[in-house]
């Protein structure tokens, strides 16, 4: 399976994480289902940094759009541990993951719309297959980290 398939599947199971997360009631499942998110997008960002956008990067007509991207990351990362750190009952809580899923939203449209599709012209088939699988290793890898 190629990456942009791939990444594109991350971007649909964080969006039904969120869209589980904000009906939870109890402070166990929102701190469950926020986990998943954590963990969902540390391993797709880490991915991202190191392998993907490195290989797009080197192209001017994504060099910007892939520095956005790290910009967005790093504002993702820092919205990620900030609400890991704070108590799911806490008001602040809340607020802090719309404007999380906000800013994810807006950075899966600019990846969807305007990235991936010029990545398909700068990747060959091969290179992005090749990339798929490095990324279903990684995150095979990731798991296996944790236990």
């Amino acid at each position: 399976m190629n990456i942009i398939t791939l990444l594109k599947a991350d971007h649909k199971e964080v969006s039904e994480l969120f869209k589980k997360l904000l009906k939870s009631r109890t402070t166990p499942s929102k701190e469950s289902v926020f986990s998943k998110i954590y963990e969902a997008l540390t391993i797709h960002a880490e991915f991202e940094e190191k392998v993907f956008y490195p290989a797009v990067r080197k192209s001017a007509k994504t060099k910007d759009l892939v520095m956005e991207s790290y910009v967005e990351h790093d504002l993702i990362k820092t919205l990620l541990s900030d609400i890991k750190d704070i108590p799911s009952k806490d008001e602040i809580w809340k607020a802090k993951v719309t404007v999380l899923e906000e800013i994810i939203k807006h950075h899966v449209q600019e990846e969807e719309q305007d990235l991936f599709i010029k990545s398909k012209r700068i990747l060959d088939k091969e290179q992005l297959k090749v990339m798929g699988e490095e990324y279903l290793n990684f995150k095979k890898d990731q798991g296996n980290s944790k236990n």
